[in-house]
């Protein structure tokens, strides 16, 4: 896996193709790479709520302080207990909403880098172009901000729209090996 810890240590922005066989093993290795590299990293889940992100980090001995939390699940399944590292936004498709818990984490958090987890999973609430304008967005403010950013994709979206039109405004796409 060291060719993912070489490629987060290059690139500012990031797209990770990741087979959905192996996707937890893979998603450890990139979070163990920016934990390395990072003083403060904003986690924008699309994928897991708070408490099973909390518990995969512990799991795998990887340093929660390090981490800011946007959850975008809980809230629409729950009322959620405040937490001082995270934001709990409405629901997954609420995309200026975590824009601006986005913002709050790369300037009020001091974040230096980001992850967004998955886009793929984000396709089950909203279409390609909305998270085609999100992520381009996200990838502006981080450039801005001298952030660095990753967004996870799934091995089987790589011939949707999303995926096509992301390849133009990351600095490298990176196909991870099963």
């Amino acid at each position: 896996m060291a060719d993912i810890i070489k490629e987060v240590n290059e690139n500012q922005i990031l797209l990770f193709i990741v087979a959905k066989n192996n996707y937890s093993a893979q998603l450890m290795e990139i979070i163990r790479s920016l934990e390395g590299i990072s003083k403060k990293i904003s986690y924008v889940s699309f994928n897991q709520p708070y408490s099973s992100m909390m518990a995969n980090l512990e799991k795998n001995n990887i340093n929660a302080a390090k981490f800011f939390f946007i959850d975008t699940l809980t809230k629409s399944v729950q009322s959620p207990k405040d937490a001082d590292n995270c934001i709990f936004v409405s629901a997954p498709n609420a995309l200026t909403e975590i824009s601006v818990a986005f913002s709050k984490a790369l300037n009020e958090q001091q974040c230096d880098s980001s992850l967004f987890d998955s886009l793929s999973a984000l396709l089950v609430y909203e279409g390609a172009h909305s998270i085609i304008q999100f992520a381009h967005n996200a990838i502006t403010k981080s450039r801005i901000a001298n952030c660095k950013a990753v967004f996870i994709a799934l091995k089987e979206d790589i011939d949707s729209e999303l995926i096509k039109d992301l390849y133009m405004f990351v600095d490298k796409v990176v196909e991870v090996e099963e």
